[in-house]
């Protein structure tokens, strides 16, 4: 969350990189991508204080709040229409099994709530279709 703070704040040039990805690769000697990766993260847990609390205060660990956040892309994927009370609820579902469980746990979750995502939005969809067709 800080990098994606320092990126919002523009840190980079101050710090003579072109970029914060730039930058915290070449401080902890780890490739772009990862440091690009870390700070995608940054910004969906500043979307998601539920989950940064949890990781902050020691109750999950960073691979099952990347589990979290990826899980939700997942589901999203699986049907963008869902409201943002829905999502809230599968954050919701995949932190508390989170708390109890290992990372890949939260992962086998969030590939069932994305299949049952696409599934709804399928139904929805072949709905609307017959009632336009009986129109």
């Amino acid at each position: 969350a800080l990098l994606a703070e320092a990126e919002r704040r523009g840190l980079a040039l101050k710090l003579g990189h072109s970029s914060i990805k730039r930058w915290y690769s070449n401080a902890v000697r780890i490739p772009e991508g990862n440091a690009a990766h870390q700070i995608a993260l940054g910004y969906w847990l500043g979307a998601h204080p539920s989950v940064a609390e949890a990781l902050s205060n020691g109750t999950i660990h960073i691979l099952h709040a990347k589990a979290i956040a990826d899980g939700h892309s997942t589901i999203l994927t699986a049907d963008p229409t869902l409201t943002d009370t829905h999502q809230a609820d599968a954050v919701a579902v995949l932190l508390d099994i989170a708390t109890r469980s290992l990372p890949r746990t939260v992962t086998d979750r969030a590939h069932e709530l994305a299949h049952q995502a696409a599934c709804d939005a399928r139904a929805r969809h072949e709905t609307e279709r017959r009632r336009r067709e009986e129109e």
